[in-house]
């Protein structure tokens, strides 16, 4: 079997690009199934218009968006915004994602 993960980005030149799109109706079905405090959300799509930080749990310690593209984005802020407001217990996110072209990287943040 191959492995179907996708490369990493700094494997090669090739643009990685996202495999699904998560929906406010599959955050809201984990928010209210699982207790989760990690989360790993990779090389997906995200539609800003209909998915935001309110349906992430609020229980999350631990957040990876690598490789996650953020569309119809508002102008006036970013995907993050209030970041802390949403989920409160969040100590390191894994993030590396993208707004239209431009490719955003931080290996880990720490929240506090």
């Amino acid at each position: 079997m191959q492995d179907e993960s996708p490369p990493n980005a700094d494997d090669s030149n090739q643009e990685v690009k996202p495999v699904f799109t998560i929906t406010s109706i599959e955050m809201d079905h984990l928010k209210q199934t699982c207790n989760l405090t990690s989360l790993a959300l990779e090389y997906c799509n995200i539609d800003c218009n209909r998915l935001g930080l309110s349906h992430f749990p609020s229980t999350l310690k631990k957040l990876s968006l690598r490789g996650t593209k953020c569309f119809n984005q508002r102008v006036d802020k970013t995907f993050l915004f209030r970041i802390s407001d949403f989920l409160p217990h969040l100590e390191v996110s894994g993030l590396s994602f993208k707004y239209s072209k431009t490719f955003i990287h931080w290996p880990y943040i720490l929240c506090t």
